[in-house]
Protein backbone atom coordinates (compact mmCIF):
# COMPACT_ATOMS: atom_id res chain seq x y z
CA UNK A 1 0.00 0.00 0.00
CA UNK A 2 1.28 3.45 -0.94
CA UNK A 3 1.40 5.89 1.93
CA UNK A 4 -0.72 9.03 2.03
CA UNK A 5 0.13 12.34 0.43
CA UNK A 6 -0.80 15.80 1.70
CA UNK A 7 -0.79 18.50 -0.99
CA UNK A 8 -0.91 22.18 0.00
CA UNK A 9 -1.61 25.18 -2.21
CA UNK A 10 -0.17 27.72 0.21
CA UNK A 11 -1.42 31.26 0.75
CA UNK A 12 -3.28 33.05 3.52
CA UNK A 13 -6.32 31.20 2.18
CA UNK A 14 -4.96 27.78 1.31
CA UNK A 15 -6.13 24.66 -0.41
CA UNK A 16 -5.39 21.18 0.89
CA UNK A 17 -5.89 17.65 -0.34
CA UNK A 18 -4.90 14.49 1.49
CA UNK A 19 -5.18 10.81 0.70
CA UNK A 20 -3.37 7.76 -0.57
CA UNK A 21 -2.92 7.35 -4.32
CA UNK A 22 -5.88 5.48 -5.78
CA UNK A 23 -8.09 6.19 -2.77
CA UNK A 24 -10.71 8.88 -2.15
CA UNK A 25 -9.02 12.10 -0.97
CA UNK A 26 -10.24 14.71 1.48
CA UNK A 27 -9.91 18.26 0.20
CA UNK A 28 -10.96 21.81 0.93
CA UNK A 29 -9.84 25.36 1.53
CA UNK A 30 -9.56 27.51 4.62
CA UNK A 31 -7.61 30.34 6.21
CA UNK A 32 -4.64 30.06 8.54
CA UNK A 33 -5.78 33.20 10.38
CA UNK A 34 -8.64 35.70 10.17
CA UNK A 35 -8.58 38.16 7.28
CA UNK A 36 -6.29 41.11 7.99
CA UNK A 37 -4.13 39.21 10.48
CA UNK A 38 -0.40 39.93 10.58
CA UNK A 39 2.06 37.48 9.04
CA UNK A 40 2.99 36.18 12.48
CA UNK A 41 -0.60 35.00 13.00
CA UNK A 42 -0.70 33.41 9.54
CA UNK A 43 2.59 31.59 10.17
CA UNK A 44 1.43 30.42 13.61
CA UNK A 45 -1.86 29.21 12.16
CA UNK A 46 -0.01 27.37 9.41
CA UNK A 47 2.35 25.69 11.88
CA UNK A 48 -0.54 24.61 14.12
CA UNK A 49 -2.67 23.32 11.22
CA UNK A 50 0.18 21.34 9.63
CA UNK A 51 1.24 19.83 12.97
CA UNK A 52 -2.34 18.79 13.73
CA UNK A 53 -2.79 17.27 10.24
CA UNK A 54 0.51 15.41 10.49
CA UNK A 55 -0.49 13.94 13.83
CA UNK A 56 -4.02 12.99 12.72
CA UNK A 57 -3.45 12.06 9.08
CA UNK A 58 0.16 10.82 9.26
CA UNK A 59 1.18 11.62 5.67
CA UNK A 60 4.27 9.97 4.24
CA UNK A 61 4.85 12.86 1.86
CA UNK A 62 3.89 16.53 1.85
CA UNK A 63 3.92 18.34 -1.46
CA UNK A 64 3.56 22.13 -1.58
CA UNK A 65 2.94 24.28 -4.60
CA UNK A 66 6.31 25.87 -5.34
CA UNK A 67 6.46 29.49 -4.29
CA UNK A 68 7.11 32.00 -7.03
CA UNK A 69 10.08 34.28 -6.57
CA UNK A 70 8.44 37.44 -5.15
CA UNK A 71 10.77 39.59 -7.25
CA UNK A 72 9.04 38.27 -10.37
CA UNK A 73 5.34 38.37 -9.46
CA UNK A 74 4.70 42.01 -10.26
CA UNK A 75 4.74 45.49 -8.83
CA UNK A 76 1.58 44.94 -6.76
CA UNK A 77 3.22 42.36 -4.49
CA UNK A 78 3.76 43.87 -1.05
CA UNK A 79 6.59 43.04 1.32
CA UNK A 80 4.11 41.22 3.55
CA UNK A 81 2.85 39.10 0.64
CA UNK A 82 6.42 38.32 -0.42
CA UNK A 83 7.26 37.22 3.15
CA UNK A 84 4.26 34.90 3.17
CA UNK A 85 5.11 33.40 -0.23
CA UNK A 86 8.55 32.43 1.02
CA UNK A 87 7.72 31.89 4.69
CA UNK A 88 4.76 29.51 4.46
CA UNK A 89 6.69 26.64 2.83
CA UNK A 90 9.40 27.02 5.50
CA UNK A 91 6.76 26.87 8.25
CA UNK A 92 5.28 23.72 6.67
CA UNK A 93 8.72 22.09 6.58
CA UNK A 94 9.41 22.97 10.23
CA UNK A 95 6.07 21.62 11.48
CA UNK A 96 6.34 18.48 9.36
CA UNK A 97 9.91 17.85 10.49
CA UNK A 98 8.93 18.01 14.16
CA UNK A 99 6.11 15.54 13.43
CA UNK A 100 8.44 13.07 11.71
CA UNK A 101 7.43 13.80 8.11
CA UNK A 102 10.69 14.25 6.23
CA UNK A 103 9.62 13.77 2.63
CA UNK A 104 8.71 17.33 1.62
CA UNK A 105 8.51 18.15 -2.08
CA UNK A 106 7.48 21.02 -4.34
CA UNK A 107 5.35 21.04 -7.46
CA UNK A 108 5.25 23.91 -9.91
CA UNK A 109 1.74 25.22 -10.61
CA UNK A 110 2.31 25.15 -14.37
CA UNK A 111 3.40 21.48 -14.19
CA UNK A 112 0.23 20.63 -12.23
CA UNK A 113 -1.91 22.43 -14.81
CA UNK A 114 -0.15 20.69 -17.68
CA UNK A 115 -0.86 17.33 -16.01
CA UNK A 116 -4.51 18.08 -15.27
CA UNK A 117 -5.68 20.18 -18.22
CA UNK A 118 -3.07 19.32 -20.83
CA UNK A 119 -1.66 22.79 -21.32
CA UNK A 120 -0.06 25.67 -19.46
CA UNK A 121 -2.31 28.65 -18.79
CA UNK A 122 -1.87 31.98 -17.04
CA UNK A 123 -3.09 31.98 -13.43
CA UNK A 124 -6.23 34.07 -14.02
CA UNK A 125 -7.53 31.81 -16.79
CA UNK A 126 -6.31 28.60 -15.17
CA UNK A 127 -8.36 28.90 -11.96
CA UNK A 128 -11.72 28.36 -13.66
CA UNK A 129 -10.36 25.78 -16.10
CA UNK A 130 -8.96 23.69 -13.21
CA UNK A 131 -12.31 23.85 -11.36
CA UNK A 132 -14.09 22.73 -14.52
CA UNK A 133 -11.64 19.88 -15.13
CA UNK A 134 -11.98 18.62 -11.55
CA UNK A 135 -15.78 18.66 -11.99
CA UNK A 136 -15.45 16.73 -15.26
CA UNK A 137 -13.44 14.11 -13.37
CA UNK A 138 -16.35 13.78 -10.93
CA UNK A 139 -15.19 15.86 -7.98
CA UNK A 140 -17.68 18.25 -6.40
CA UNK A 141 -15.53 21.35 -6.07
CA UNK A 142 -16.29 25.05 -6.48
CA UNK A 143 -13.50 26.76 -4.54
CA UNK A 144 -10.43 27.58 -6.68
CA UNK A 145 -7.98 26.91 -3.84
CA UNK A 146 -9.52 23.51 -3.12
CA UNK A 147 -9.55 22.70 -6.86
CA UNK A 148 -5.87 23.65 -7.19
CA UNK A 149 -4.99 21.46 -4.20
CA UNK A 150 -6.99 18.56 -5.60
CA UNK A 151 -5.25 18.95 -8.96
CA UNK A 152 -1.89 19.15 -7.19
CA UNK A 153 -2.63 16.00 -5.21
CA UNK A 154 -3.60 14.17 -8.41
CA UNK A 155 -0.30 15.29 -9.97
CA UNK A 156 1.69 14.25 -6.89
CA UNK A 157 0.02 10.82 -6.88
CA UNK A 158 0.96 10.43 -10.54
CA UNK A 159 4.62 11.19 -9.77
CA UNK A 160 4.91 9.23 -6.53
CA UNK A 161 2.80 6.21 -7.47
CA UNK A 162 2.64 6.13 -11.30
CA UNK A 163 1.36 2.54 -11.41
CA UNK A 164 -1.65 3.24 -9.18
CA UNK A 165 -4.90 3.99 -11.03
CA UNK A 166 -6.01 7.54 -10.13
CA UNK A 167 -9.06 7.88 -7.91
CA UNK A 168 -12.14 9.14 -9.73
CA UNK A 169 -15.49 9.53 -7.98
CA UNK A 170 -18.30 7.43 -9.32
CA UNK A 171 -21.28 9.27 -10.70
CA UNK A 172 -24.89 8.60 -9.92
CA UNK A 173 -25.36 7.47 -13.57
CA UNK A 174 -22.90 4.58 -13.29
CA UNK A 175 -24.57 1.22 -13.53
CA UNK A 176 -27.83 2.62 -14.89
CA UNK A 177 -27.00 2.00 -18.55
Amino acid sequence: MTKSILFLDLATTFGFCEGAPGEKPTFGAMRFAPEGSPSSAVFAGCFKWVAERCQAFKPKTIVVEAALDPRHVGQKTTRDTAMRLIGLPAVVEAAAYLCGVWDIREARADDVRLHVIGRRLKKAEAKQVVIQKMRELGFEVSDPDAADALAGWDYACHLIAPNVKPYRPTTHFEGLF
